[in-house]
């Protein structure tokens, strides 16, 4: 977790990371444009900046409201990623179909960076309390009334929920943790 930082004076937005479509998927019927659409609106529905990096239909999303960036701009390197994801206030993500419509309970490495760098996240629901150990995890959302209501519960007690992040990160995706775990399994 040394490269995720907690020191950087986040923006105001709510960011994400992410592909509209990806061929691998289409197979599955599973990509996040069929799950994107069901929180088009967000962003009209709630003073709250969102912005994100997307290789998708960007002039479609800003007439939406969402303020958009070049996908491969912010994630060429790994420190354009880093340095996007310390300049966000917090993680909105939307998970691709397949994981929703299978009720999977993935959990994105992306947010894995979020938590680490003190940053809230707020991700669709795919049945991850039943699925994870993480005990206090993101707020998971299953509408956007839902979303509407955890970005004002973030923003109302910000400083809560970035600890709340970060003590999730330290507590299940450390290195500390996760690797004598997995060491022990391999070695069994």
């Amino acid at each position: 977790m040394a490269d995720w930082r907690t020191d950087c004076a986040p923006r105001d937005r709510f960011t994400s990371v992410m592909t509209w479509q990806i061929e691998s998927f289409t197979d599955v019927g599973g990509n996040k444009d069929q799950e994107f659409v069901k929180f088009i609106d967000l962003p009209s529905r709630t003073p709250q900046p969102f912005e994100l990096a997307i290789n998708g239909p960007q002039r479609m999303l800003q007439q939406h409201g969402w303020d958009t960036v070049d996908a491969m701009k912010v994630s060429r390197t790994p420190g354009d990623y880093r340095d996007f994801i310390h300049a966000s206030k917090a993680e909105f993500g939307v998970a691709k179909h397949t994981y929703v419509a299978n009720r999977s309970g993935w959990f994105s490495d992306r947010t894995e960076c979020y938590l680490a760098s003190g940053r809230p996240a707020l991700v669709q629901d795919n049945r991850l309390d039943r699925a994870s150990a993480v005990r206090r995890r993101p707020a998971c959302v299953p509408t956007v009334e839902e979303a509407i209501a955890g970005v004002e519960r973030i923003n109302a007690d910000y400083d809560r929920h970035a600890r709340q992040a970060l003590d999730v990160a330290r507590a299940h995706f450390d290195a500390g943790v996760v690797l004598p775990r997995l060491l022990d399994v391999a070695c069994s």
